[in-house]
Order: structure tokens, then sequence, then C-alpha cells
């Protein structure tokens, strides 16, 4: 198919469409605050108060250190990461990439259910995490080595370690993050992200969005989601930008920092957006005047997000895109320059997309059908999941989103359903089939369906029709909260639980998903 738009009209204004320095930009991030670059600019700012870089390459340095000592050879060696946004976790994660390591993201939120099945799926040699965590590690894992129990290297740098000075970055292809998803096609699964993946994808919000040195960048997303690490993190330590850290997400403590640090640039999901905007009231335009832009995700395009901001704030630009956790995350994005309501821009830089129809991908391309992807921020799979790869990728080696688009009049991308089981919350994907199997442990629950329920805030909520089992009275909500709570993240609770006599099928006993997210939205 011939490119839908006029690429030189859209573009930002000296960026085509290859993706330039790669391989350079990657060198960069990696040796983040090296001899040359170890100066006094401020590189994180958070409660506990400034790390600069020339601090952030110190930490990262000496925790590759002891990694390395651990083992020389890293090819199979995992560092699974339990820290709350902020300094340790930087540390954790560059000293990993510096030792050559593995890293495995996980939300301190997480509960042990699911902290348990990452483990398992993972083997991690070595836990970052807090020492509240400790005793929960140790009953998983009691052979796991925790990293605040190794000796702490006094005056670190690279010559305390030869093997890093001699061995250097590992190939921008090798795996550098695990990043469990619910996936393209379901289920809790790690997505293998590459040094190249993650670095291209910083790169390309970069030149799309013109980072430097000067921005102040708000740190409100979790870290240990690709879209933390990935647009806020990695871009702005490839940028020399400054991050303001908010560990846990607080309206007004959001609001202040944005004021008092005179934040430039701001990421959040649109729950987060719809919250600063309650809380900020008709002061909404004078506590973000900081701002070049903001961008907002983790929803569908419909809702009254973007109006509301516009009406709020002005002279603050809200930008839309689409991305995935398998592209590290981010796949298209609007100009600052020449947005489109409803859509979700345009293919970044570097970035292939095409539609295929669902039931043909390998087939011929078609006006409206499922997006896929192709470009350097895409993973090549999913750990230990060689049925998952392959269902996630067509013959040729695009990624399958499982999301149906169709172009505007202008060529703008716009989503229009989805094709998989799959509940967007909050920026989270919801594999409905983990939540029905962890209601089902109730002795008193027959079967559970779990659908996604719009929402102007939330974009999907989850919603469980719950069928009670023969001869057992209905399970309480606080019973089945109860549950949720101890079986799955925190994300993937159901916000609402509806009693039903039978779960309606079809002829080959199928659950009627939209029949019953239909009668939720009533």
């Amino acid at each position: 198919m011939d490119d839908p738009f006029d690429w030189q009209a859209v573009y930002p204004r000296g960026l085509t469409r290859e993706l330039p320095a790669l391989e350079q930009a990657w060198d960069a991030v990696l040796q983040s605050a090296d001899a040359s670059d170890a100066t006094a600019r401020v590189a994180l700012t958070s409660a506990d108060g400034d790390m600069t870089y020339r601090d952030l390459h110190i930490g990262a340095t000496d925790r590759a250190t002891r990694l390395r000592t651990l083992s020389a050879e890293p090819s199979e060696r995992v560092l699974l990461i339990r820290h709350a946004n902020g300094s340790a976790f930087a540390c954790a994660v560059f000293g990993a990439y510096l030792a050559g390591w593995k890293v495995v993201a996980v939300s301190p939120d997480a509960p042990e259910s699911v902290l348990r099945e990452i483990v398992t799926d993972a083997s991690p040699s070595v836990v970052a995490c807090p020492k509240s965590d400790r005793a929960t590690l140790r009953r998983i894992a009691p052979t796991i080595r925790l990293l605040d129990e190794i000796r702490v290297v006094a005056e670190p740098s690279v010559a305390t370690c030869p093997a890093i000075a001699s061995h250097g970055p590992r190939s921008g292809k090798d795996v550098a993050v695990l990043q469990y998803t619910s996936g393209t096609t379901g289920g809790r699964k790690a997505a293998r992200m590459s040094q190249r993946n993650l670095m291209a994808n910083a790169l390309q919000n970069n030149l799309w969005f013109d980072w430097t040195p000067d921005d102040v960048v708000l740190g409100a997303l979790p870290f240990c989601h690709t879209w933390g690490l990935s647009c806020v993190l990695h871009a702005a330590v490839l940028a020399r930008a400054r991050i303001v850290v908010i560990e846990r997400f607080d309206a007004d403590e959001v609001l202040a920092a944005i004021e008092r640090e005179q934040i430039t640039v701001a990421y959040g999901s649109a729950t987060m957006w719809h919250r600063l905007l309650d809380a900020a009231g008709a002061s909404a335009a004078r506590v973000f005047c900081s701002l070049r832009y903001v961008k907002a995700g983790a929803m569908l395009v419909g809702g009254d997000l973007a109006d509301r901001w516009a009406r709020a704030v002005p002279e603050v630009p809200m930008v839309l895109g689409y991305g995935l956790t398998e592209a590290s995350p981010e796949v298209c994005n609007n100009p600052l320059h020449a947005p489109r309501p409803g859509t979700v821009g345009v293919p970044l830089p570097g970035t292939e997309i095409r539609l295929r129809a669902p039931d043909d991908p390998d087939g011929e391309d078609v006006a409206q059908g499922e997006l896929q992807v192709r470009g350097p921020q895409v993973t090549s799979g999913y750990h230990n999941r060689p049925d998952a790869t392959s269902a996630a990728f067509t013959a040729d080696g695009w990624l399958r989103t499982g999301d149906v688009a169709r172009f505007d009049d202008a060529g703008y991308v716009v989503i229009v359903d989805r094709l998989k089981d799959l509940i967007k919350f909050r920026g989270y994907s919801i594999a409905p089939a983990v939540v029905e199997a962890a209601l089902r442990v109730h002795p008193g629950v027959r079967d559970a369906v779990v659908v996604g329920v719009t929402d102007n805030v939330d974009g999907e909520v989850p919603v469980a029709f719950v069928e009670t089992a023969p001869g057992c009275d209905p399970p309480s909500d606080e019973a089945l909260h109860a549950l949720a709570a101890e079986r799955l993240a925190r994300y993937e609770a159901p916000r609402m639980f509806v009693s039903i006599d039978a779960i309606p099928r079809n002829h080959v006993g199928k659950p009627l998903r939209r029949v019953l997210r239909d009668r939720a939205n009533l």
C-alpha cells in the first residue's frame, strides 16, 4: 500500500523516516556519566535529594561490579528489581546493563502470588529489593541472592572491575529486559526487550519531541512499566535531562512538583490526567504553564479527556499516541505542530505499519484491519514461550498488535477495536483468563467471566460476572475482593462483581463476552 500521508508535512522539521545514529545513542546512554560527562548536572530529583549524573554513574558501576563478582558469564543471569521509582531503581537498572545482566522490573505492589509466578518463570539469580521484601523473597525462593547482602565497593569505578572495563557493553541485540505483560496473545508472559529495542524507542521519543538537557521530566509513570522505563528514565538520561521522581502517585504532590520544579514534559495515563485536572480545578492553566506538552496514554482515543484538557489548559498541547509493551512501547504519536483529534498520530521514525485482515494476517493490505508493526523497537518474542511468539508474529516478521485500525483522510491512524479479549486498564494489559482462573478458586464460584467496560477516566475497567456453584450461596463481594487481592496484581482486580444465574454462551460453549459487556454498560 502506498504511504497514506505526506511525511514531509507531518513529521517534525528536520526529521526523516529513518532513525539515525541508534548505536551511538545507545553507547551514550549506557555510559551515562563517563569521564567526559561526569558533571554536576542533576539526573534525578527525589525525596532523598538530588542525584547527579556522576552519582548515577558511580552507583551503576558499583552495582555492576557487585554483579560481575557473582558471574563473569552474564548470558543467563537475571536481576529482579522490586524498587519503587527512584535512584535505587536507576542504579540497579544501569548497573545491570553495564554488567551484561538481564533485568526483570516488578512492581513493588505485586502480591506474593504474582511475584512467585514471575520468579518461577524468570529464575533470577539475584534480587535487588528493599529490606521489607526480604522475608517474602526468602519464602518464595530460599536460594536467591539479595543484592544488599553483597559487599559494597568503597570507591566504585570501572577500574575496580576489570571484567567490565575489558568486556564493555554487550551487543545491542542482546536481551536487556524481560518485561512481563499479558501481551498480544493473553496470559502473563515476558517480552524479550533488547538494548536496541529500548534505546530505539527512547531515541524516537527524543527526536520526535526535541528533548534537550534543559528539559525537566515528570517521573510519575512507574519505571517498572515499559513506558516509564523507556520514555521517561531512558529518554531523560539519553537527553541528559532531569527527572523529578514521584515514588507513588498523589495528585496534590504531583501538582506541587510541577510548579516547584518547573517541569517541562509530563507523561501519564488518562486516569492520572483526570485526577490532576480535578485537583487543579480553576488553577489548572497556571499550575501547568511550565509544560511544553503533555502525553496521555493508556486509553482508547474515545472519552472526554482531550477536550477537557484543551478547555482547562489551552496553551499546553496534549499529545495522544499508540503503543504496546512489545514495541518498547511507542509506535505512533501525533506531531505537536499538526495533531489530529480522534487519532493516535503517525508511525515514529524507523517504524513501519500496515493493516491486514485479522483472519489473513499474511495476506494483502486492507482499508481497515489489524494493525501490524515492524521497527527497531519491536521485541523478538517472549521468554520461554515459542508458542506465544509464533502467534504474535506474521510469517514475514511483523508484530500482530491485536488492535483494529484504519487511516483517516489525512493518513493518521485511528484505533477502531480490539481483536483480543485483553482489557486495557490505566496502561496495563489485563488477560481475562488470568483473573477468571483466580476467581474460580473460590468454592462458591462455578464459573467467572471478566470483561472490560469503557470508562472515561481509566480507559476500561475489569468487571467480573460470577456464576454461583450448585448448592452454595453467592460469594460476597468482600470475599471476592479479598481473593483477588491475594492472587492478582492490584491492577488486575475486578472493580465490580456481578452475580449471574448462568453465563450466556454460544452453540459451542464459548461465553458471549459482548453480551456481558453490553449488560455491564447499562
